[in-house]
C-alpha cells in the first residue's frame, strides 16, 4: 500500500441542497483549461479562487521530489482560503484537472470580506469545518476500512456531485484511495464485473450512480 494521506473530493453546497454561489461580488468569471497551475506550494498567497465549475487537484511535493495528490476540489470551494487567513505560504500546489470557471479575489479583499460580512464568514467557517471532519474520517478510514470501501466512498461522492465520469486519471485516483495503481486496477475490474463502472479510453465512467 502506498504511504500517504487520502482525502475525498470536496465541494460545497448550501444547506437546502443547491450549489452555493457566493462569488457574485467577486471579479468576473475566468475560464481555465485543464493543466493550469493556479498557485504553487511554498508561494505566498496573493489571490483566492472561487470554483463555479470544474475540478482542481491539490498536490503536495515532498523533500525527495515525490508528488502526492492530497485532494480534489469542486464547485463552491474557495481555493487558498486557509493560507490567506493564516497568512502562511501555500502548503500544496493547485492545478486544474478539467476546464474550470473560476473567480478571483485579492487576499486583502478576501480577509476584509471575512471580517465584515457575517454570512460569508460563516460560509468559510463551515467549509473549513467540513474539511476537518472529512480529514478525521479519512484518517480513521485508512486504519479501519478496506481499500474497496474507500474507493466506493470516493465514487459515491462523485455521484453526489452529478458526475458521470471520474475527472481523475487512474494513477491519481490510486493516490487518493492510498493503494498502488495495480491494486486499483484490480478493484476497478471487480466494479466493472458488477456493472458499477466501465473504463473508456483511460477514464472511469460511472454507470450505476445509485448502486455503488
Amino acid at each position: 500500500m502506498m504511504v500517504g494521506m487520502s482525502f475525498p473530493i470536496v465541494g460545497e453546497r448550501s444547506a437546502n441542497g443547491r450549489e452555493a454561489y457566493v462569488f457574485e461580488s467577486w471579479g468576473p468569471v475566468e475560464n481555465y483549461p485543464a493543466g493550469i497551475v493556479l498557485f504553487r506550494q511554498g508561494e505566498s498567497p496573493e489571490v483566492v479562487y472561487g470554483i463555479e465549475q470544474g475540478w482542481v487537484k491539490l498536490v503536495r511535493i515532498e523533500e525527495d521530489g515525490q508528488a502526492m495528490i492530497v485532494g480534489v476540489r469542486s464547485r463552491g470551494w474557495i481555493l487558498g482560503a486557509a493560507s490567506a487567513l493564516a497568512q502562511k505560504a501555500h502548503a500544496v500546489t493547485a492545478e486544474t484537472v478539467t476546464w474550470c470557471r473560476l473567480r478571483r479575489m485579492k487576499v486583502e479583499a478576501f480577509r476584509h470580506l471575512v471580517q465584515r460580512d457575517e454570512a460569508f464568514s460563516w460560509y468559510v467557517h463551515q467549509m473549513h469545518a467540513r474539511e476537518v471532519h472529512r480529514q478525521l474520517e479519512q484518517v480513521v478510514g485508512l486504519g479501519c476500512q478496506r481499500a474497496r470501501r474507500r474507493l466506493e466512498q470516493l465514487l459515491e461522492e462523485l455521484a453526489r456531485e452529478g458526475e458521470t465520469r471520474c475527472p481523475l486519471r487512474q494513477w491519481e485516483l490510486a493516490q487518493l484511495v492510498a493503494v498502488t495503481p495495480s491494486y486499483l486496477s484490480q478493484l476497478l475490474r471487480e466494479l466493472e464485473r458488477e456493472g458499477v463502472v466501465r473504463r473508456e479510453g483511460g477514464w472511469i465512467v460511472l454507470e450505476r450512480l445509485g448502486h455503488v
